[in-house]
């Protein structure tokens, strides 16, 4: 806007021209035509692809992309310029949100409607259908006062303070402690039943100011956008952001993943995705908690608002700051070159920015005279400038002239020749008729065979005004707080005494430029003239203000005048504000003098030149003068600001002060200077130095290798090996004191002959510990911090937090060079397995720790491995650590039958940690890893024709018996070789395991004859005669398996009968008759002799009784009765042979004793 001093003056007005079709000769009408008034939009809100404004009247007109009904103007059409909304019958719109696809409004009545994209509910209405037209959304009686939309949500807050949102919730945006989106609107919890002051919503995420100032966000959290500090990806509840001590918000803003406030202190933080330099912060790296943004000349921040990948500020100067994505021209700098800083950017814009909003990929402004422009993407028109062309700058927003021209004028001219295609020429003079703001059109007004038009006129507006309207704007004290004194009944402003006492402001609220001076008086009460009046110039602009400063002399109750010279009413629209007074009081007040830097306790090196800053209260009577003093005595300076070197202590630093009145004042800091020693112990500590408060003894320890087996998780998840431990001691010298004081120390370490020449020194990392005994490490905190220097191979170590100067170095080491050969199995006994191999390589190397045996059943282990990834297959088959030099395993755990296993054999580092590039697995054929099965099973072998001969010799004169055992040897069957041991018991057992084999390790050919002897001798385990031995052959496979239950063909019963009769019948006497049967009944007889035994009486008892109990099972009974009663005859006659034969022996021996 332009502002035309003289309505009754002609303004002058050229235009410039760029000609791309006209023919040479052609006419051309230029001109300008004045309206009463353009029309301008009060507030612009821009989504994704499209953009809005509320107009002056409250009308609602959108454009841009709406292939989702975004504009809400019932169809899916795009558009390129400004269209009218309906919002229903009289309705008019004071608020709107533009989301990525949707849009919604708040409309004077309170109430709300949104349209657009629907597929998460983001309309709230109920339903998830796309709506190309408003509809209003269900608030349950209560009013909306302000509202955002993200990508595909909304929130709005209401007259109650509530918030409520709706929509897409995938990513916890919507608040309400779920994953689940809604259609409808829903009150979000802010904890303590606090509410909601202002609210915005970025592509997945919310951020809410509260109604205590502090921040809380919620929802998609990959890039850090929630400022929590927290890898946490989605956040469902609203979390507390820390802003900074005791500091609350005053504007938020959310991008598609970024997130900035400013804070009650005007500073500016940012947090969240940096990829396009969006937080401003000169770098690209991305923030999870908030991080300060400077901006250059001592500028603030007064409204914040983020597009997608860019971001804009409104300095305290109406300026319009812009960084990040400038791909699409969106920052509105002339080019396209992206901007990561905050700083020294230049945007130029026809006049202060009252509001800004941006878009996905485009920007747009409302300046405070009332134009609206817009810069960036414009693919699909969402600039509203009446085609699709992109933007580097701001271009204004045409919605139309105003309703009536009321001036005009044109001239017809020849252009110049076609070849000149850029030329400027002269409109006539504009003439307002009245003073008032007017729409100026100016341009080219028509041109034969012209076939653009709508780039022929521009606008702008101008302000006809002739008024001169100066005024006092305050009197107030140029120092202090304004304290108030009660003086003679009065509450009275108090001033300072002295110089710089008495600031007075005067302001241009006309349109005329001021060139003129004003005076300060200082009167009693009585209206007595004690000072002045003290004249000051002044120059303003319209709408600048001014401000001079004058000196306090007088004590006491006062009146205070400014005033503009009498000669300025006679020009001035309302004198009655050209002149102001103000009683006040003016008193000595104490300097209170006070050190402010440096804090109380600060300690400093010895030698280092030390700032003091004095000061002093904003009521003492200047000028000041200042002195300096060491325990109240030694001067060091003078001078509020002054710099000093102090030699080691303590000190008490004075700081007397004396007023323009005379009056001395004191103040007192404690500070320490403190103790610095070298930190060089050869050979390891090559250069470096500490800061401490105490004289020390300090040694710097042989570097350790860690303790075998420990592991340090910091070390393993960065996928490095631990490497050494170094160990500072700084103990105090003096007795009784046991803390040195250590504020720092600065350390160079040489790595030569400490870490392993071949290791990357790029990967080095150094981490604190808390003992050598415990596994427990952390990193090193600013501003602690260490450093490589891989020209002198030496890590450098600034340690500000001294605990116990122990410290463990970590680095990417090359894995010991050791390996495996001749891995192989060896079947054992049971199922068992034993893994055997030959270490080879660097077996001693400090950092090997040895082999560890991994074992799977479910399917073989993949070999080998081409990356750690691949190896982590194997975590969790880990059974067993082997020494270094170790060259066995074996198997705790046996095999079934049909069961196979698969081993891995690798190499591990000092801490445990496996290395997937050394070892081996069991098996491996070159191509696949084979299976390793162990063989569980016995032999169940029979061999054949198994007998036996017992014989009878006296040719030693010893009468011998003798057993031959002889069989046929079988086939092995599916066993590699068997042999078999021979087992000789009086009784047959079910299992032979503890008993003692007579003879082992036995073969023979299959299809061959197997033969063993034992003869008569009781002294050496032989056999006895009278006596039956069962021999039993069990076979043992080629592993050890045996099945010690013997085999029914591999027993053979052997009877080892008395044969001495059989070779001496001449010997045995007749036997004598036998008695006749009972009654002459042989039957009768055997049935005597039966019933003598139990067995058959018990039976017969039992077989009577079961026929009398049941007569049908009559039959069986007696087939039962038949077969007992075989058995026992058989029993009868084996028990009375027995006993024949006991006999006989017994006669044999006496008849021996006899003829003995």
């Amino acid at each position: 806007e332009t502002e035309v001093y003289n309505s009754a003056t002609p303004y002058p007005i050229t235009t410039e021209f760029y000609r791309r079709s006209w023919q040479a000769g052609n006419n051309a009408t230029f001109g300008w035509e004045l309206y009463n008034e353009k029309i301008y939009a009060d507030s612009i809100y821009s989504g994704g692809l499209h953009t809005c404004a509320i107009l002056d009247e409250g009308s609602l007109e959108c454009w841009g992309k709406n292939n989702f009904g975004q504009l809400g103007l019932g169809d899916t059409g795009s558009r390129y310029r400004p269209v009218t909304l309906s919002l229903g019958e009289g309705r008019t719109a004071t608020s709107v949100a533009a989301g990525g696809n949707h849009s919604c409004v708040i409309l004077d009545d309170s109430s709300v409607k949104c349209w657009g994209s629907n597929n998460n509910g983001q309309l709230g209405i109920g339903n998830n259908v796309l709506q190309t037209s408003p509809k209003s959304v269900s608030l349950g009686g209560n009013d909306a006062i302000s509202i955002a939309s993200g990508d595909t949500h909304s929130c709005v807050i209401l007259d109650n303070g509530e918030l409520n949102c709706w929509g897409r919730n995938i990513e916890g945006q919507l608040g309400f402690g779920n994953f689940t989106s809604r259609n409808t609107p829903l009150w979000v919890n802010l904890t303590e039943n606090h509410t909601a002051s202002q609210i915005t919503t970025g592509y997945r995420h919310t951020c809410a100011i509260i109604d205590n100032g502090s921040v809380s966000c919620w929802g998609w959290n990959l890039h850090g956008q929630l400022g929590l500090g927290l890898p946490d990806i989605w956040v469902n509840t609203p979390m507390w952001v820390d802003l900074g001590e005791g500091r609350t918000a005053t504007s938020i803003s959310a991008g598609i993943a970024h997130t900035c406030a400013i804070l009650d202190d005007d500073d500016l933080k940012c947090w969240g995705l940096n990829d396009e330099g969006q937080l401003g912060l000169g770098d690209y790296d991305s923030e999870n908690i908030p991080v300060s943004v400077v901006l250059s000349d001592d500028q603030t921040a007064t409204s914040i608002e983020l597009g997608n990948s860019h971001s804009c500020v409104i300095t305290n100067f109406d300026a319009l700051n812009c960084w990040g994505s400038n791909e699409e021209g969106q920052l509105g700098t002339g080019d396209i070159i992206s901007n990561f800083s905050s700083q020294n950017i230049s945007i130029n814009l026809l006049g202060p920015v009252e509001s800004v909003q941006l878009g996905g990929s485009h920007t747009c402004v409302i300046l405070q005279n009332q134009m609206s422009a817009c810069t960036g993407r414009n693919q699909e028109g969402q600039l509203g400038l009446g085609h699709f062309t992109q933007q580097v700058t701001y271009s204004p927003i045409d919605y139309g002239a105003g309703r009536l021209i009321v001036a005009t004028a044109q001239q017809t001219i020849i252009p110049p020749p076609a070849t000149d295609q850029h030329w400027i020429t002269a409109l006539p003079d504009v003439v307002a008729p009245s003073t008032g703001r007017f729409l100026l059109r100016a341009g080219l007004i028509s041109s034969l065979g012209d076939m653009n038009d709508w780039n022929n006129m521009d606008t702008m507006m101008i302000y006809v005004n002739d008024d001169t309207d100066v005024w006092i704007e305050s009197i107030e004290p140029a120092r202090g707080s304004g304290q108030i004194v009660e003086s003679g009944g009065n509450n009275n402003t108090l001033y300072p005494l002295g110089n710089n006492s008495i600031k007075v402001s005067v302001g241009n609220i006309g349109s005329m430029f001021i060139n003129t001076s004003f005076t300060l008086s200082i009167l009693d009460l009585n209206g007595t003239l004690l000072d002045g009046p003290n004249p000051c110039d002044v120059v303003m602009e319209p709408e600048e203000s001014a401000s001079c400063v004058f000196s306090m002399p007088v004590i006491g109750d006062l009146v205070l005048r400014a005033e503009f010279p009498a000669g300025l009413d006679e020009l001035d629209i309302n004198p009655s504000d050209n002149w102001y007074e103000v009683v006040v009081s003016s008193r000595h007040k104490p300097a209170y003098p006070t050190i402010s830097y440096p804090q109380e306790g600060e300690r400093f090196d010895s030698g280092d030149s030390i700032l003091f800053i004095g000061q002093v209260s904003q009521y003492s009577a200047m000028p000041m003068n200042f002195t300096w003093r060491l325990n109240y005595e030694e001067v060091i300076g003078y001078g509020q600001i002054i710099n000093s070197a102090l030699p080691m202590g303590e000190w008490l630093v004075t700081l007397t002060t004396r007023d323009a009145q005379g009056q001395v004042e004191t103040g007192i800091r404690n500070i320490r200077v403190q103790n610095r020693i070298s930190m060089v112990y050869e050979p390891w500590v090559i250069g470096g130095e500490s800061v401490l408060d105490e004289q020390v003894n300090y040694v710097f320890n042989e570097p350790e290798y860690p303790p075998s087996g420990f592991t340090y998780g910091m070390v393993q998840d960065e996928g490095l090996s631990v490497l050494r431990i170094i160990d500072f001691d700084i103990d105090p010298s003096l007795a009784g004191v046991t803390d040195p004081g250590v504020v720092f120390t600065d350390s160079w370490i040489s790595l030569t002959g400490m870490i392993p020449d071949g290791l990357d020194r790029e990967s080095i990392q150094l981490f604190r510990m808390e003992s050598k005994t415990t596994t427990a490490i952390s990193a090193l905190e600013f501003p602690s911090m260490y450093e490589i220097n891989i020209e002198n191979d030496t890590l450098h170590i600034y340690d500000a937090d001294f605990s116990n100067g122990i410290f463990l170095i970590a680095g990417d080491l090359i894995p010991a060079n050791v390996g495996l050969e001749n891995l192989t199995t060896i079947q054992l006994p049971g199922g068992s397995l034993r893994i055997e191999w030959e270490p080879t390589g660097d077996l001693d190397n400090p950092y090997f720790g040895g082999w560890r045996v991994y074992r799977r059943l479910s399917f073989p282990f993949f070999w080998p491995f081409e990356n750690n990834s691949q190896f982590q297959s194997v975590i969790g088959t880990e059974v067993s650590d082997i020494e270094p030099h170790g060259t066995f395993w074996n198997d705790p755990a046996p095999l079934l039958d049909g069961v196979c296993v698969s081993y891995l054999v690798m190499a591990i580092d000092r801490q445990g940690v496996p290395d997937y590039s050394h070892g081996g697995a069991v098996g491996w054929n070159g191509n696949s890893v084979e299976w390793q099965c162990g063989d569980a099973a016995p032999p169940n072998v029979q061999v054949e024709n198994m007998g036996h001969v017992v014989s009878f010799n006296n040719s030693s004169g010893q009468n011998i018996h003798h057993v031959d055992i002889s069989w046929t040897w079988p086939e092995f069957g599916e066993e590699d070789n068997i042999t078999w041991q021979l087992y000789r018991v009086d009784l047959i057992p079910s299992d032979l395991t503890w008993i003692e084999p007579i003879e082992t390790g036995i073969w023979g050919e299959p299809g061959t004859v197997g033969t063993f002897h034992q003869k008569e001798d009781r002294f050496r385990d032989g056999i006895e005669k009278g006596h039956i031995y069962h021999y039993i052959l069990v076979p043992m496979d080629d592993v050890g398996n045996v099945d010690y239950s013997p085999l029914q063909g591999n027993i053979e019963t052997v009877d080892v009968g008395n044969q001495f009769w059989d070779h001496n019948s001449d010997l045995i006497p007749p036997p004598p008759p036998e008695d006749p049967p009972p009654y002459g009944v042989e039957w009768f007889g055997e049935v005597l002799d039966y019933w003598g035994i139990g067995v058959f009486r018990t039976s017969a008892m039992m077989a009577f009784a079961i026929l009398l109990l049941n007569i049908v099972m009559l039959p069986v009974i007696i087939n039962q009765t038949r077969g007992v009663r075989r058995r026992v005859k058989r029993d009868k006659r084996k028990h009375q042979l027995r006993q024949d034969m006991l006999d006989a022996e017994d006669m044999a021996d006496d008849l021996e004793d006899i003829f003995d």
